[in-house]
């Protein structure tokens, strides 16, 4: 089965441990529970939420990159 796989980098400021660390995540639609972008988005917020991560990248729907997956 092939499908397009759709996934966002994320930058965002990890302050545990009492250190400040600029890291980057990357999330995508290849997660059976991740189907959409808007699932992707929606994941994201919840991941910052739980985690008290300061996202410093733009999140929108335009920096999705699309890759033909098999």
């Amino acid at each position: 089965m092939s499908f397009i796989k759709k996934s966002i980098e994320v930058t965002y400021i990890d302050n545990s441990y009492g250190k400040s660390e600029t890291k980057t995540k990357s999330f995508s639609t290849d997660d059976e529970t991740l189907v959409t972008p808007h699932d992707v988005m929606k994941h994201i917020e919840e991941w910052r939420f739980d985690n008290g991560y300061q996202i410093t990248s733009e999140i929108n729907l335009d920096n999705f990159t699309l890759a033909h997956q098999e």
